[in-house]
């Protein structure tokens, strides 16, 4: 099983009385990414930074133990009255951790632009698209966005680490003290 602060823990898996299987999952008090940007179109761009940081770092911990996601999508995207990123829908093991990168990169670009970015050869990077975007954080996401059919050209990690340097980088007030599930405040 994967245990990480930033993926809904799963409790239980049993058959209860019946014979119908049932799943005890950890609560998460909070809405689904999906409902935030429906509300609020996009992130500013430390928010986007902050929730596809802690994204990555899940995924950095679930990749490292040969589990993928293969279904992330800002509906699986909980954020917690708390401000704690959780993702739910873990499960599957395969190989391929690069269609879980195309869609964190996927999620980050609708974060930042409110659109869903197709796959065709024509993709606008964020900050062509709005200029308050850091080039540096619209780089990240278009790299992570040409790994939909392969290898990723960057791995969960180093996605990790530069979205945590993303996160005070694009702020417009500077660095910040950020609160992330499992660890402390950061400078």
């Amino acid at each position: 099983s994967l245990s990480h602060p930033n993926v809904v823990q799963i409790y239980e898996l049993g058959t209860c009385e019946v014979s119908r299987p049932f799943v005890a999952l950890e609560y998460v008090k909070g809405v689904t990414l999906r409902d935030r940007l429906r509300d609020s179109g996009t992130l500013v761009p430390a928010e986007a930074a902050r929730v596809a940081s802690s994204i990555a770092d899940a995924l950095r911990a679930a990749h490292a133990r040969g589990i993928v996601h293969r279904d992330l999508r800002p509906r699986k995207i909980l954020l917690s009255e708390s401000g704690v990123v959780k993702i739910k829908g873990f499960g599957a093991s395969s190989p391929a951790p690069a269609n879980d990168l195309y869609a964190l990169g996927a999620i980050l670009y609708e974060m930042l632009t409110g659109t869903r970015p197709g796959r065709s050869g024509d993709l606008r990077s964020p900050a062509e698209l709005d200029s308050r975007i850091p080039e540096s954080l619209s780089a990240l996401t278009m790299r992570l966005l040409q790994g939909s059919a392969g290898e990723s050209p960057v791995d969960a990690a180093t996605a990790a680490e530069e979205l945590e340097s993303e996160k005070d980088a694009a702020s417009p007030a500077g660095p910040s003290r950020i609160y992330r599930a499992g660890s402390r405040l950061l400078p």
